[in-house]
């Protein structure tokens, strides 16, 4: 009996902290501004282990310096940006054409090539 009146007690409170919690955030958080702030962070990481993830490729696959796979990256993403991709895709596609067997920079022209078509 006194496990339910816990379990009970417990329950009460998380309610009651949800419903304190939900009006303080209206009250200073219009519009779901919280939400959207928690939407914005969740594709943040989803993007960075997109790009962690073709790095890892390319690093992988390269044998690259970190200063080399530093302008590559700098260069994917200029290359990105300017066929409206994201610097994660250019570094993808590059990544790609390497393991392909094409040497670095044939990789980066073939990737500039890629994205101007997709």
């Amino acid at each position: 009996m006194n496990n339910d009146n816990n379990e009970n007690n417990t329950q009460q409170n998380q309610g009651a902290l949800a419903e304190g919690f939900s009006a303080l955030t209206a009250h200073f958080m219009p519009d779901g501004a919280l939400a959207k702030g928690l939407e914005q962070l969740a594709a943040m990481k989803d993007h960075v282990l997109q790009l962690d993830s073709a790095l890892s490729q390319l690093a992988k696959t390269s044998g690259l310096s970190a200063a080399e796979l530093k302008n590559i990256t700098e260069e994917a993403f200029r290359m990105g940006d300017a066929a409206g991709e994201s610097g994660a895709q250019a570094l993808s596609c590059i990544a790609s054409a390497h393991r392909a067997g094409y040497d670095i920079r044939q990789s980066m022209a073939l990737a500039e090539e890629a994205l101007k078509m997709s």
